[in-house]
């Protein structure tokens, strides 16, 4: 059962939550506050969380991963874009310039 003195201002519910927790791997629903994740538990338990401000996501039963965030890099292509030239018109403004920043 959620705190009476939590008050998300998002709740993510209807979801399958993974919990990456050996003691509750999944759940339904997560209460998010500010920034961070304050609650994770069943959309019956959620429904005790709701505040009038509470914006409130149906997750249609797809995935969630609470706190993961996908911080990668397509290595090859940031290699790629270090050997690259720009030459846009707001990277520069002549044939001259274009010469320049080639050399």
């Amino acid at each position: 059962m959620p705190t009476a003195d939590l008050s998300p201002d998002l709740l993510l519910t209807n979801a399958r939550v993974v919990t990456m927790s050996e003691d509750r791997p999944l759940a339904q629903a997560v209460a998010v506050q500010g920034d961070r994740i304050v609650w994770v538990g069943s959309c019956g338990d959620a429904d005790d969380l709701k505040r009038r401000h509470t914006r409130v996501v149906d997750c249609h039963r797809q995935a969630l991963l609470p706190g993961f965030i996908d911080a990668h890099c397509h290595l090859m292509a940031y290699a790629s874009s270090l050997l690259a030239v720009d030459c846009a018109p707001s990277a520069v403004g002549s044939i001259e310039e274009i010469n320049d920043v080639v050399r």
